[in-house]
C-alpha cells in the first residue's frame, strides 16, 4: 500500500512537471535532476525526498526506512507550488526584467558619454 502511495505521488509529480516546466517524461529521479534553478530550493529538496522515497521502496527490507506522513508533506509543497506555477506569467517577467537592464545600461551609457564630454570641456558653460 505504501509503495502505491509513493508511486502515484512521484507519477502526480512528474505530469506537473512535464506539463508546467516542459520536462521529459521521465522517472521522477531524471526529472529532478534536469530541472537546475527553475523551482525554489525548497520544492527541490521536497521533490528530491520522494524520488529518493520512491527508489528506497522499491526494496523490501528498505520500506521501513520511509516516513509517509514527512512525504505527504513534500508531496503538498510541491504540489501547491507547481500548481500556482504560470510559465506565461515567468516568462513575461524574464522579458520585463530583460529590457530594464537593457535601460538602465543604455542610462548609465549616455551618462558616462555626458560626464567625458563636460570634462573634456565640449559641452557645458565653458564650452569652445
Amino acid at each position: 500500500m505504501q509503495e502505491n502511495r509513493i508511486g502515484e505521488m512521484s507519477g502526480a509529480l512528474s505530469a506537473q512537471l512535464h506539463a508546467k516546466l516542459g520536462l521529459a517524461h521521465a522517472g521522477l529521479g531524471e526529472q529532478v535532476r534536469g530541472i537546475g534553478r527553475r523551482v525554489p530550493r525548497r520544492v527541490r529538496r521536497a521533490l528530491q525526498e520522494i524520488a529518493e522515497a520512491e527508489r528506497l521502496s522499491e526494496n523490501p527490507r528498505l520500506q521501513s526506512k520511509v516516513d509517509l506522513g514527512r512525504l505527504e508533506g513534500c508531496y503538498r509543497r510541491a504540489h501547491v507550488w507547481l500548481s500556482e506555477y504560470d510559465p506565461a506569467r515567468h516568462r513575461a517577467q524574464a522579458w520585463r526584467a530583460l529590457a530594464a537592464e537593457l535601460a538602465f545600461n543604455l542610462l548609465l551609457g549616455i551618462a558616462a558619454v555626458i560626464a567625458v564630454l563636460a570634462i573634456l570641456g565640449m559641452i557645458g558653460p565653458d564650452a569652445r
